[in-house]
């Protein structure tokens, strides 16, 4: 099963709405949402089943003219990184084998430890997402472009990165 919803405030809600009558005694469940910790947050519905979490690479830029459209794709690939809760190394292997056939449209990358996948995303998505919206739409080579800007971003990619290389060494993950 594939649950891709946006992380908002609510989320967890809609996604116990829309899961939970789905679920079976070998359903296995896949997560394509941004953040860290989505996992866990449904430990409680997903406890009987077998948790993935993929992390979708699709390079485009909004449109600062027209608030929530996407102007274009930019140049670079389409990626799905996708690892498995507790980096079983079985399901991991599963999963390879469920996600091939995508493989003509898209590059498909198993991950040893999702939580690791999960942290080096929130370390782009975070700052410059956050700063694009902060700086009233403004689009990523502005954020780059714009002295203050690539600081400040840089500034919350540093802190990112000391907060999951805690995380993750406490989960003996190795460092982001």
């Amino acid at each position: 099963m594939l649950c891709a919803l946006k992380a908002t405030a609510d989320w967890e809600s809609a996604a116990r709405e829309l899961i939970a009558p789905l679920l079976g005694a070998s359903t296995r469940i896949a997560l394509l949402m941004n953040g860290v910790g989505l996992e866990a947050a449904l430990g409680s519905l997903l406890q009987r089943c077998s948790i993935f979490g993929g992390l979708v690479f699709f390079p485009c830029q909004r449109d600062a003219s027209a608030a929530g459209l996407v102007s274009r794709r930019l140049s670079g690939g389409r990626a799905l990184q996708v690892g498995h809760a507790t980096g079983c190394e079985s399901e991991l292997a599963a999963a390879r084998e469920l996600w091939a056939g995508a493989e003509r449209y898209l590059d498909v990358q198993m991950e040893a430890s999702l939580l690791r996948a999960r942290w080096l995303k929130a370390c782009w998505n975070v700052p410059f997402n956050g700063c694009c919206v902060a700086a009233g739409g403004a689009t990523l080579d502005a954020v780059s472009g714009t002295p203050a800007l690539r600081q400040r971003a840089s500034e919350l990619v540093g802190e990112l990165v000391r907060v999951a290389n805690a995380e993750l060494g406490a989960a003996g993950s190795g460092p982001a």
